[in-house]
C-alpha cells in the first residue's frame, strides 16, 4: 500500500502479451504519480519480481498459460497483502467463472483491458485509488462479535416500518457484501437491492459467487420482474423500483441505460433516489466501501424523505471515500459490516408478525 503520494505509486504489470504489457506500461507512465517498476510475462516471473520490487499495486492479466492470474494472485497474496487489479479482455462464460473465483480470493477490483483514451484514464485512476486501499483482514465474525454497539438516531429505532433495503458499494465491496449477505437468515422477508461497481459484463459473476453462499435468494435484477424478497443485483443499467399499488400490491424492478450519473451506471444515487421517491420512510439505504462519492447524494434524499441512512465505518472500509462522503451529508448510523448485518437481522422478524407490514 502506498503510504503517501510524496513518492510515486509503484506498479508491477503482469500480462502474457508483450503488446498488452507495453500498452499498459505506456498508459500508466503518463501519470507522474505512477511508476511502473517492473513487468512480467508469466506468473512465475511475476512471483520472482514481486519480493524484489515491492510494488504498491499489481495489475494482473486474468488468463495466462501455465499459471493463470488467479494462481499468480494467490501466490503473491501469500507473500504479502497487496492490492491487485485483475485485468481481462473478454466477458466469456469462462471468464465469468474466473472473475467469480477472483472475488472469492479477495481481488478488490476487476476491469477490462483499455481500448480508448477514456479507458486509459479510468485505469490510471483505479490504480491510484487501489494504492490507498486499507487491506482489512477478512475474518468471520460470530453473531456475538457482530453485536450492534454504535448509537442509532431516534428514528432509526423504528425499524418495523422498513419494507426495502438498498446497498451501494464500489472497490472492496464484494468482500463486504459477502460478509453481510451470507449472514442473513433464510427467512429474511425484505428485498435488498444492490449497486456494486464492477467491470461491465461481470455483475453476473457476483451473483454466481454469492448465490451458493447465501441462505436468501441472490439474483440479477430484470426489468419488470416482481419485487420479491431476496437480493437483487444491478446489471448494466440503473436499477430503480416501482412500488406496488392497491390494485397490484407487488412492486416491480426496473433498469435503464440512461446516461451515467457522476460517472456511474449503475449508480447508487439513482437507486437510493428511487427508494426515496417510492418508499420514503419505509426504506433503508447504506453506502459501503468505495472510491468517489456515489450514493451520498441519494442517501441525503432518502433521509430527507424520512428513510433511514447508514454508512459503513470508514475505519473498516478498504477505501473510505464513499462512506465518508455519505457521512458528511448526514446519516443515522455509522456501522461496521457486522453491525450492519445485526441491524438487518432486526428486520427479519418472524413470519407471523409480518401481517402488519404494508405490501411492497
Amino acid at each position: 500500500m502506498n503510504p503517501s503520494l510524496e513518492r510515486p505509486i509503484r506498479v508491477l504489470v503482469v500480462d502474457d502479451s508483450r503488446v498488452q504489457r507495453e500498452m499498459l506500461i505506456q498508459a500508466l507512465s503518463q501519470d507522474r504519480q505512477l511508476q511502473v517498476v517492473g513487468s512480467a510475462g508469466s506468473g512465475v516471473e511475476a512471483i520472482a519480481q514481486f519480493g524484489r520490487l515491492n510494488p504498491d499495486v499489481v495489475t494482473m492479466d486474468l488468463r495466462m498459460p501455465h499459471m493463470d492470474g488467479l494462481e499468480t494472485s494467490a501466490a503473491l497474496l501469500k507473500l504479502r497483502a497487496v492490492p491487485i487489479l485483475m485485468v481481462t479482455g473478454s466477458v466469456s462464460r469462462f471468464d465469468q467463472k474466473l472473475v467469480s473465483k477472483a472475488l472469492e480470493l479477495g481481488i478488490l477490483a476487476v476491469t477490462h483491458k483499455p481500448g480508448s483514451l477514456e479507458d486509459f484514464g479510468a485505469l490510471r485512476q483505479l490504480v491510484k485509488g487501489l494504492s490507498q486501499v486499507r487491506l482489512v483482514r477478512r475474518t468471520r465474525e460470530t453473531h456475538t462479535e457482530a453485536s450492534l454497539e454504535r448509537p442509532l438516531s431516534a428514528r432509526a429505532l423504528d425499524l418495523g416500518r422498513i419494507e426495502i433495503v438498498g446497498l451501494v458499494a464500489s472497490t472492496g465491496g464484494p468482500q463486504v457484501l459477502e460478509r453481510i449477505l451470507r449472514g442473513l437468515p433464510a427467512h429474511f422477508p425484505l428485498p435488498i437491492l444492490v449497486v456494486q461497481h464492477i467491470a461491465s459484463g461481470f455483475a453476473q459473476s457476483m451473483v454466481d459467487w454469492l448465490a451458493p453462499l447465501c441462505r436468501v435468494p441472490v439474483r440479477m435484477a430484470e426489468r419488470g420482474h416482481p419485487l420479491e424478497r431476496g437480493v437483487w443485483f444491478a446489471g448494466e443499467g440503473h436499477l430503480t423500483v416501482q412500488r406496488g399499488t392497491s390494485i397490484n400490491p407487488i412492486g416491480t424492478l426496473s433498469n435503464s441505460l440512461e446516461m451515467p450519473v457522476d460517472g456511474h451506471r449503475p449508480s447508487g444515487t439513482v437507486l437510493l433516489r428511487s427508494l426515496a421517491r417510492e418508499y420514503g420512510p419505509r426504506a433503508l439505504g447504506a453506502v459501503l466501501t468505495g472510491m468517489g462519492e456515489d450514493g451520498a447524494a441519494g442517501l441525503r434524499e432518502l433521509r430527507s424523505s424520512g428513510g433511514l441512512g447508514v454508512a459503513q465505518d470508514p475505519e473498516t472500509a478498504s477505501i473510505a471515500s464513499m462512506p465518508r462522503a455519505a457521512i458528511a451529508g448526514g446519516v443515522d448510523a455509522v456501522l461496521s459490516p457486522g453491525e450492519l448485518l445485526t441491524l438487518l437481522e432486526r428486520l427479519a422478524v418472524p413470519t407471523s408478525t409480518l401481517e402488519g407490514r404494508r405490501p411492497l
